[in-house]
């Protein structure tokens, strides 16, 4: 017996050598491989700090860490890093390192990434890094890669992903991510679990913001077709701050595009999950606001996304006698109706329609009423619009909590409305559009702890016509500065359409006007000075 433990014991003591020993064996090769197929594939530049690797985290498998790892890209990429992940680690199956022909990659961790894809106006993309394989150059020629993914799972600890996109153009960002994936991804046919977050998600598109710091969260089963590249789900719940919504349908990724068939919809019809999409109300104290109301909202988004062509959608959202009110304060926003639909039955940008049948909402007794219907936005704008209100702007605090310090208050009366296509204006046939209608403000004075001077404006007048909009008066008061201006600007509804540029023609009057006043306050360093010629 005691002979079978020493040979247990000289077994056990042979094994915790190889565990500490193997990884220095092997680390010299594995170093040399990263860096060797690194230079040998990728038009990009990649650096890391170093290496390390254990056999104790992930026993069996061998465990490698990267400190610092950075692909930075070249030419007209150089100034931009494509990936930045500061702790990387990868489970590699040891039996592959030890035969030293292909590493499988069966798990991989990555804290603190940072992800950066960028599109140029040209449609150049910064991702595109991989030089052509031998395989491509020469018909019938495959070459082996060093490493293989044999995943089962993949982490992501409080990632940075950032998509620049200047042909739309459009910027989205998402900070905090965290994402577990799970499954066979050595199959051809796996379930995929997904799990999904992010602390702040900021969407701009065409220079209008539609999400602000929001959070977000993705939990789906997905059935992955590794071969065909399409991704099923049955399911998947989306939350994006209060909303939640269910989609179901498929994203597939063949050689030309991405294809898609999604349908989605709100399960819950409450009006306070529709509200927390408004940014400037969900930042304030969102989770006291008391609501009442009704909501539904579904649509569906199917079709090939390629450089020709674009899926077909469709968006409805109702909200019937809603209200909200924050506690603390003495108004609330009453009487909220709202009915809208944006399609488009092919895709084509062309064949969107915008159409806000109704919008109607009361803010401390304030009302406001307003619709709009757009078709050929690309080709030959055609619109019918129109809103109606009043607002007396010192009722805002009453139902909106306003900085300390925030000074608000004037009147706002608005009666305006246009109808007809953008080529009538263009020809000047101005008869054959309808645009009529103001927009006054009489004693306006804004002033916030970040603006203490503030901005009076004693009275502003302003007249839509088919030809142009006429300002008869404009007296306001920026500081010390005060402006009396008249006139006329004319092109504006092509300019709302991206169709032009604005012309007109103002006469300026001022009895002290100092633009230092307006500018922000300069470095203490003196400026270079500016020797080119103008």
């Amino acid at each position: 017996m005691k002979k079978v433990f020493k040979i247990l014991a000289v077994v056990v003591l042979v094994i915790l050598i190889a565990m500490v020993a193997l990884p220095f064996i092997f680390k010299g090769k594995i170093v040399e491989t990263i860096k060797k197929e690194a230079n040998k594939s990728l038009n990009a530049k990649l650096d890391f700090e170093g290496v390390s690797l254990s056999l104790f985290r992930s026993f069996p498998d061998l465990s490698v860490g990267m400190k610092k790892l950075s692909v930075i890209g070249t030419e007209d990429f150089e100034q931009d890093t494509l990936a930045y992940i500061h702790d990387l680690r990868l489970s590699l199956n040891l039996m592959s390192v030890i035969r030293g022909e292909t590493y499988e990659i069966k798990k991989v961790s990555l804290v603190n990434p940072y992800f950066k894809f960028k599109v140029l106006a040209d449609g150049r993309v910064n991702w595109d890094i991989v030089k052509p394989s031998a395989d491509t150059l020469t018909a019938g020629k495959e070459t082996s890669a060093p490493f293989r993914a044999a995943l089962k799972s993949m982490k992501v600890t409080n990632g940075t992903v950032i998509y620049d996109d200047a042909t739309l153009p459009m910027l989205l960002q998402m900070q905090g991510t965290e994402l577990d994936l799970s499954g066979d991804l050595t199959a051809d046919y796996t379930e995929l679990m997904t799990a999904l977050t992010a602390e702040s998600i900021t969407v701009d598109y065409a220079g209008i913001r539609y999400m602000n710091q929001a959070t977000g969260s993705v939990d789906a089963k997905i059935g992955a077709d590794l071969v065909a590249w399409k991704f099923s789900f049955p399911d998947a719940q989306i939350i994006v701050n209060d909303l939640e919504l269910l989609a179901k349908g498929y994203f597939a990724m063949p050689e030309q595009g991405y294809d898609m068939d999604i349908r989605f919809e709100a399960p819950k019809n409450d009006f306070k999950s529709f509200l927390s999409l408004v940014p400037a109300i969900y930042s304030k104290d969102f989770a006291s606001i008391q609501t009442k109301g009704n909501l539904a909202l579904k649509g569906f988004v199917k079709g090939l996304y390629s450089e020709k062509t674009m899926p077909a959608f469709d968006v409805d959202i109702k909200v019937d006698n809603a209200m909200f009110r924050y506690p603390d304060l003495p108004q609330a926003v009453e009487n909220i109706s709202f009915l809208a639909n944006i399609s488009s039955a092919n895709g084509q940008p062309d064949a969107t329609i915008i159409d806000l049948k109704k919008l109607h909402m009361e803010m401390a007794g304030n009302p406001i009423d307003a619709r709009l219907y757009v078709s050929t936005p690309v080709s030959d704008p055609n619109m019918d619009a129109e809103v109606v209100g009043k607002l007396n702007l010192s009722d805002v605090g009453k139902f909106y909590p306003l900085e300390d310090g925030d000074e608000l208050t004037g009147l706002l009366d608005v009666n305006l409305k246009a109808k007809g296509r953008l080529s009538v204006i263009e020809s000047g046939n101005y008869e054959a559009f309808d645009a009529a209608g103001y927009l006054n403000a009489s004693g306006v004075r804004y002033k916030t702890s970040s603006f203490p001077e503030g901005i009076n404006v004693s009275e502003a007048k302003f007249n839509l016509t088919p030809a142009f909009v006429e300002i008869p008066v404009l007296k306001a008061v920026i500081g010390k500065n005060d402006i009396a201006a008249s006139g006329k600007i004319e092109n504006m509804i092509a300019y709302a359409f991206d169709k032009g540029a604005l012309i007109g023609r103002l006469n300026l009057n001022s009895s002290y006007f100092n633009l230092n006043d307006l500018m922000s306050e300069s470095s203490s360093t003196a400026a270079t000075p500016d020797t080119s010629a103008m």
